[in-house]
């Protein structure tokens, strides 16, 4: 699994539980289950999911969180939920657990997507190409200009909070 490392001290979750959840929702039985971590976010940890040859992420709040409203992963998989349906570039979400029991915490499971990921300095593959970082520029904003362009109350995502507080 490429952009990601072995899981940090501490951030463990339970393989065994994990797997056990996943051959009973997503009928995945007998096969094997590798877990990383993905090195950088900003809030909720996120953790690459590998099932046979199939790729998945799983994000979850940070251990020790007292703020359920900061880390609300069944908000994030409704947006996702959502947002993946219209607009290409949102991972669909597959399943939202709830049950602390599992890994100790509620979480979601969405398919993986792979791209150009870039923190702080550019990754080689822009410092040594002519063509690409314009490239990716143009996505970029085509992307943004995309997603800016979806009606939110057509899509129903005004439904998942209070839009008047954010949207006038």
């Amino acid at each position: 699994m490429n952009e990601t490392n072995s899981i940090r001290v501490g951030e463990e979750l339970n393989r065994e539980n994990l797997q056990n959840f996943l051959d009973e929702n997503l009928n995945l039985i007998d096969q094997s289950l590798e877990i990383e971590q993905f090195p950088a976010g900003s809030s909720n940890l996120t953790y690459a999911v590998k099932i046979g040859v199939d790729e998945y992420v799983l994000r979850r709040p940070p251990f020790g969180n007292t703020v359920k409203s900061a880390h609300d992963m069944k908000r994030e998989f409704d947006v996702l939920e959502k947002l993946s349906k219209v607009y290409q570039p949102a991972p669909a979400p597959l399943i939202y657990c709830a049950d602390d029991g599992v890994i100790g915490s509620e979480f979601y499971l969405t398919e993986r997507r792979h791209g150009l990921i870039i923190r702080g300095k550019s990754p080689e593959i822009l410092e040594n190409s002519a063509k690409l970082p314009k490239k990716v520029c143009e996505s970029f904003i085509e992307n943004l200009a995309n997603f800016h362009a979806l009606d939110y109350k057509e899509i129903r995502l005004g439904d998942l909070g209070k839009p008047r507080a954010i949207l006038v």
